[in-house]
């Protein structure tokens, strides 16, 4: 697993059977963040996954991760962050 405060996502290499996953962003919390869950760069809703955020730090994916790289992708919208920094 790999965390960097200054990158927009967060990735998981899964060895064992795995459902629960660290968000690990900076500043992330916001109501309107939102996170994009891939399975091997397949979004993981069309991979047959179902995603649930069961707090502001862990995402849950059903059934669990045998194997691969999970990414959590943060999605931005580019006026908000404009708006919120400056």
């Amino acid at each position: 697993m790999s965390f960097n405060e200054k990158l927009s996502y967060t990735e998981h290499v899964v060895v064992s059977p795995t459902t629960d996953f660290a968000i690990g962003f900076a500043d992330y919390g916001l109501p309107s963040d939102t996170i994009n869950v891939f399975v091997d760069d397949v979004l993981a809703t069309e991979a047959g996954y179902t995603v649930t955020r069961k707090n502001n730090m862990v995402v849950e994916l059903q059934p669990a991760v045998a194997s691969g790289v999970v990414r959590l992708q943060r999605a931005t919208n580019l006026d908000a962050s404009f708006y919120r920094f400056t």
